[in-house]
């Protein structure tokens, strides 16, 4: 009996992740695509090195966009081959972890994006296989639909647990921009229980400043995540 129980408890978990995630991909766009197959965001870890060098071919003939690319590419392709990618996609099951590997992917490539005006239109056009700030902000309104679809607290989802469907914590900083956007979308009531999640949060760090997702210190300064 116990055992069945435990089965149980296991598929619901598991639908609960497939479901959160469909919603969740309904509104992230990649690339001016919206996103509608977790495929898409598997590509951008599975086949990352594969589009560096798509992009190292096709501005190897300009010397100056070449040497900036190389010191970026280099760096990159290191992180590239340390990965534990198997592991990393095991991972997304969950919303958070979605989101924080968006975030992540758009954080690390906008020193490259600063540089591309200059490069031919296809190689744009190829790094824009890869995640961007406008991402981002189509990964918050994913959590924002998902509060409102399945009225799930922020407080909740801020710690990963989404109906019981537990996963990675976002920080403090993430959950300050994920009410911004609620606010800048006029879902106000949806913005200000973000915003008191996150001030509740700071509160309670102030006896754990050793929680990252906490840390008052990883809310950096309050304006655009991207400045």
């Amino acid at each position: 009996m116990a055992g069945r129980t435990r089965d149980v408890r296991l598929c619901a978990t598991m639908l609960l992740g497939a479901m959160f995630v469909g919603v969740a991909l309904l509104l992230v766009p990649v690339g001016g695509n919206v996103v509608t197959s977790i495929h898409r965001i598997k590509d951008m870890l599975v086949r990352e090195e594969d589009i560096l060098n798509s992009l190292q071919d096709l501005i190897a003939s300009r010397s100056r966009e070449k040497e900036e690319f190389t010191q970026f590419y280099n760096k990159r392709i290191q992180q590239i081959r340390s990965r534990n990618v198997t592991k990393t996609l095991r991972r997304l099951s969950h919303p958070n972890s979605i989101f924080s590997l968006i975030q992540t992917f758009a954080d690390d490539y906008r020193p490259l994006r600063k540089i591309s005006a200059r490069w031919p239109k296809n190689a744009e056009a190829v790094l824009d296989k890869m995640a961007n700030d406008e991402d981002v902000n189509g990964a918050r309104l994913s959590l924002i639909r998902l509060q409102e679809m399945y009225g799930i607290k922020p407080r909740d989802m801020i710690k990963g647990n989404y109906l019981g469907h537990k996963g990675p914590s976002l920080t403090a900083l993430d959950s300050f921009f994920v009410g911004r956007a609620a606010f800048d979308t006029k879902k106000y009531p949806e913005s200000v229980e973000w915003f008191q999640a996150v001030l509740n949060l700071l509160k309670k760090s102030r006896g754990n400043r050793k929680d990252p997702a906490s840390d008052p210190s990883s809310m950096g300064q309050i304006g655009s995540p991207e400045e």
